[in-house]
């Protein structure tokens, strides 16, 4: 009997650090906190480029928007980028072929 508990939790330990493991090593980086912290007058100028579709805003609102945005990809967990094969990119110059 002690030997099938222990045999049964030494495959679900296994199980459960195969999962870990993999779900460590995805191709995603790891999500940070934000370095900005949102203020009330922050907010309003969101709420005001939401209703205007980004029009109307002044250029200090705007460069405020992008300081957000900034600060919230690098914030985000994301995906890797791949490294580029420069064999594959090779033809990529030649443009679209006429007929």
């Amino acid at each position: 009997m002690l030997r099938k508990i222990f045999t049964s939790s030494l495959i679900i330990g296994l199980f459960v650090w195969n999962i870990s493991f993999a779900a460590s090593s995805s191709g995603y980086t790891k999500a940070s906190k934000p370095e900005l912290t949102l203020t009330v007058p922050d907010i309003s100028i969101i709420e005001k480029a939401i209703e205007n579709d980004l029009k109307g805003l002044t250029k200090k609102e705007k460069k405020k928007i992008k300081e957000f945005l900034v600060d919230y990809i690098n914030s985000v967990k994301q995906e890797k980028a791949k490294p580029v094969n420069p064999r594959e990119t090779k033809g990529a110059d030649e443009g679209i072929e006429e007929y």
